[in-house]
């Protein structure tokens, strides 16, 4: 007998959460939300478009800038994208990667449009919603048993809980009760940053800082507030002789990552905190050579196989 899936919570839609979306369809599961607190779906896969001297749009990726990728099970995925016009595929050697077309956020706006409508007609994905608080409950129903309040949004209930969003937010929203699983202390992620621009001869540019080599002085750019930032990131650039004066400069735009580097994932594909409630994302599913991208796309998909296991045990992929 088929086993009715009760209402999943995916938290984050970045590479991981639109993936276990997506995997969770192709298992037949389709009473699930996907809740984010940006404006767009991504998560370190953003792209921004900066003027140019002519008055046209340049776009940088501000996270991930390309897609290396040796494992055997997700070439068929960034196959797909690529016939879809989303990336564009090369060669380094050994290591076959894709780069993004126009930008990284088109190859994740791609698997969102790939989701289908739920029962009622109405989008499975919600941006602009920010968690603020998981508890245990007994409302909402059959099978109910955790509740997600958020900022400005009416609370929403389910019997699973899927944490996509970087391990420390993860841990941050872990209820009063649910011991920090022993494994999560080893994993850390690092913060980066980086600053693009624009200048009148039409040039585009950037400068990464990323940890550790530049550890200080990105810990004190992200304790800053915007403006102020950027003025700093400005100053150390030209101070490296990297940013040019500000006569040859059309715009110039910061973008800082307080979590972007997994060090130290964890082999395991995913956690369960508490039943029913589950951590995945880059932070997990580790192997020799994978990439953050690859652990993020293959913890998605073994948390659906997981769920599809528990849930629809007799549905077979589509």
């Amino acid at each position: 007998m088929m086993i009715s899936p009760p209402r999943i919570l995916i938290v984050g839609a970045g590479a991981c959460g639109l993936t276990l979306a997506r995997s969770l369809e192709s298992f037949g599961i389709q009473d699930f939300e996907i809740l984010d607190k940006a404006r767009g779906v991504g998560g370190r896969m953003a792209s921004r478009r900066l003027k140019r001297a002519d008055e046209t749009q340049a776009s940088f990726d501000t996270g991930v800038q390309q897609i290396e990728s040796s494992e055997p099970a997700l070439q068929e995925l960034w196959q797909e994208a690529e016939i879809a016009g989303v990336l564009q595929k090369s060669n380094s050697g050994e290591m076959a990667y894709w780069l993004p077309k126009p930008g990284m956020s088109a190859l994740a706006k791609f698997w969102a449009g790939k989701l289908s409508l739920d029962s009622h007609g109405k989008q499975k994905l919600h941006l602009d919603i920010r968690v603020k608080e998981i508890s245990r409950t007994t409302q909402g129903g059959e099978g109910a048993s955790w509740e997600l309040s958020f900022e400005k949004n009416a609370p929403k209930t389910g019997s699973v809980v899927v944490l996509t969003c970087p391990l420390p937010q993860a841990l941050q929203l872990l209820p009063q009760g649910v011991p920090l699983p022993t494994p999560l202390k080893g994993p850390r992620i690092e913060p980066a940053a980086c600053l693009l621009w624009t200048q009148t001869d039409g040039t585009l540019s950037r400068r990464n800082w990323s940890a550790p080599e530049d550890s200080p002085f990105l810990e004190a750019l992200l304790e800053l507030d915007a403006n102020a930032a950027l003025l700093s990131a400005e100053a150390k650039a030209r101070e490296e002789g990297q940013l040019p004066g500000q006569e040859s400069i059309v715009e110039t735009y910061l973008h800082r990552w307080r979590y972007s580097r997994v060090r130290g994932a964890l082999e395991a594909p995913w956690l369960e905190a508490a039943p029913g409630l589950f951590l995945a994302g880059d932070a997990f599913a580790a192997a020799d050579g994978r990439t953050d991208v690859e652990r993020s796309v293959l913890s998605g998909r073994f948390v659906a196989e997981e769920l599809a296991s528990r849930l629809r045990p007799a549905i077979q992929p589509s």
